[in-house]
């Protein structure tokens, strides 16, 4: 019988302790200290880069052009301090994306005016187009305590720097081919404003797993663009063609990254 009692009460006791743990104050106090988050982020950009293609696909000759939007990830941290409910931080993060669009052309200009010379020879143009580089914010954070969920929003300044290259590959419908042309990439730096809007589940007074989605406004600008080659040539078959290669613009004017996360939060 002893045994048996000694038996549960070993047993009881984690879930008792549990149970205090649940109803501690340290679950409900208000939250001063370092606190922290290091994150996994996906990258989508709905509205697009603002590439060549998408902005000036008639102007390149072509007849149609896929718009593919950016899609990319990489890793996201924030270190403050916190008093309250309120927050400054630092955030810190490296991206990566890529860009998939493609042009046709029939040889025919499909605007007034249009030159006959960009249209020729009749061909499908595909593109790979990369941009990978950092981003840094100061921010305000606002954040709500329960004993399991917390809920918390940022909002910031920041600066991006991103680098960008492009690949193209051309292939006539005679089956001349023009691959690839792999011009040296470029850069840009610009302001950013940054938002973020996280949902955590504590699993202790300090630590807890963190789902969000931010969103990063930076500018690209207008002078993210590929090299010009006036040499580029089709060729195969013993033939060789011309073919227009311009100088793409990779990216311009306002870039809106949807950046949903997941990961760990730390501190109060």
């Amino acid at each position: 019988m002893r045994r048996r009692l000694f038996a549960l009460v070993l047993v009881g006791v984690p879930w008792l302790s549990f149970d205090a743990r649940a109803d501690d104050d340290s679950w409900s106090r208000p939250s001063q200290g370092i606190y922290g988050e290091l994150d996994f982020t996906g990258m989508l950009e709905p509205f697009g880069a603002g590439n060549e293609l998408q902005t000036s696909c008639q102007d390149l000759g072509a007849a149609d052009c896929s718009r593919a939007q950016p899609i990319g990830g990489g890793f996201m941290g924030h270190v403050g301090t916190m008093r309250g409910r309120y927050g400054v931080e630092l955030m810190i993060g490296a991206l990566g994306d890529f860009q998939l669009p493609s042009a046709q052309y029939d040889g025919v200009t499909h605007q007034p005016f249009g030159n006959p010379l960009l249209a020729n020879p009749p061909r499908e143009e595909t593109f790979i187009i990369l941009r990978s580089g950092g981003m840094l914010a100061a921010r305000g954070r606002y954040t709500i305590d329960g004993k399991r969920w917390r809920e918390s929003v940022a909002a910031g300044i920041g600066l991006a720097y991103r680098y960008m290259a492009l690949e193209r590959e051309a292939t006539s419908t005679s089956g001349l081919e023009d691959r690839p042309y792999f011009p040296t990439g470029t850069h840009y730096f610009s302001p950013a404003l940054s938002l973020d809007a996280s949902l955590q589940y504590r699993t202790t007074p300090t630590l807890a797993f963190a789902f969000g989605l931010g969103i990063w406004i930076e500018n690209a600008g207008t002078g993210t663009r590929s090299a010009a080659d006036d040499g580029r040539q089709l060729a195969g078959n013993g033939q060789v063609a011309p073919i227009a290669t311009p100088a793409y613009a990779m990216a311009s004017g306002p870039q809106v990254l949807f950046l949903p996360h997941v990961g760990l939060a730390f501190g109060p």
